[in-house]
């Protein structure tokens, strides 16, 4: 904060987003409502158990605006749901190696689990995986990395569910274009509020792209001749 702050008194324009700078003193800030990112997926998961059921919860890499956001949301959700139960939590970094390991422990020490709360893509597909391996197959949610979209498509057959909620990663380029805005001297707020993109049951056959990389995030505004370029299969 203290050098974005420098810069913005020399005149020079900073655009913030994803996890957003935690100082006012910026050009523009570009934010998603993460409260509501994380709460969307926790109100679905709930309602999924109705109201009722053992749940464990993943976070991303603490102390994060984001990380921190999303959870608090959830936990605003699940006030309004004594009968969910959470019987483990963990923060996991968003990954898939700390997720699995951290599922695979609670799946072990809980014989009956009924749902699980991420608020990431790869820590969905770690947690998930673990499930798959265990032969349990429950609720997952996530963020809508490739990866986890493939498992969630794959099993949908079996009647797996699940809700994603996502900053989608072309922010960067609204944070661009904003900033451009203020070069041009053109009027912009100073907080701009991202858009959230959302994949359900419905719609994750058509988003996932099962030629491409586990690490590709389905939604983009990049030309599918790049996409292939940059998350196909390697020649």
């Amino acid at each position: 904060s203290p050098v974005v702050e420098k810069a913005v008194a020399r005149g020079i324009v900073v655009v913030t987003f994803d996890n957003v700078v935690d100082t006012p003193k910026v050009t523009v800030k570009l934010a998603a409502n993460q409260e509501k990112l994380g709460g969307l997926m926790m109100q679905w998961l709930c309602e999924e158990l109705r109201g009722k059921g053992k749940i464990v919860m993943l976070g991303g890499i603490p102390g994060t605006s984001s990380a921190v956001r999303r959870w608090k949301g959830a936990e605003e959700v699940l006030k309004k749901y004594p009968g969910i139960e959470v019987v483990g939590t963990a923060w996991v970094d968003w990954a898939f190696d700390k997720a699995k390991a951290a599922m695979e422990n609670f799946l072990a020490a809980h014989p009956v689990l009924n749902g699980v709360w991420t608020d990431g893509g790869g820590s969905a597909q770690g947690a998930l995986t673990a499930c798959m391996e265990a032969g349990r197959i429950i609720p997952v949610t996530g963020t809508a990395s490739n990866g986890f979209l493939k498992l969630w498509s794959q099993l949908k057959p079996k009647g797996f569910k699940s809700y994603s909620v996502t900053e989608p990663p072309y922010c960067s380029v609204v944070a661009l274009e904003l900033g451009l805005k203020v070069l041009r001297g053109e009027k912009v707020k100073r907080v701009e509020e991202m858009p959230l993109e959302i994949v359900t049951n419905d719609n994750v056959d058509r988003l996932v792209r099962f030629d491409l990389s586990d690490i590709f995030w389905v939604h983009t505004k990049l030309s599918d001749e790049k996409v292939r370029e940059l998350w196909g299969a390697k020649k």
